[in-house]
């Protein structure tokens, strides 16, 4: 289920604007996304083991995603990760 809202912001945020189905938005990027949802994990999810075995996936996700030259790379990270 978390991975699922993952994948959707991510989506909805690393959408390429096309001003009738996806309008431009100006909101945070794909990265800033997954750090947010990972901070929240990390700090507010009920299964403490669940976190924390995400956390030790995501803790180095701004170094894996920033040394990508992909625009898609939040969303290709998301999908590694879902299938660990």
């Amino acid at each position: 289920m978390v991975f699922s809202y993952f994948s959707k912001f991510n989506v909805c945020f690393n959408a390429k604007p096309d001003f009738v189905f996806n309008p431009p938005l100006s909101g945070p990027s794909g990265l800033e996304v997954l750090v947010a949802f990972r901070d929240y994990i990390k700090y507010f999810f009920g299964c403490r083991e669940c976190a924390q075995h995400f956390w030790n996936m995501a803790k180095f996700l701004e170094s894996d995603i920033k040394q990508s030259d992909d625009p898609n790379s939040s969303l290709v990270w998301l999908w590694k990760a879902h299938n660990r």
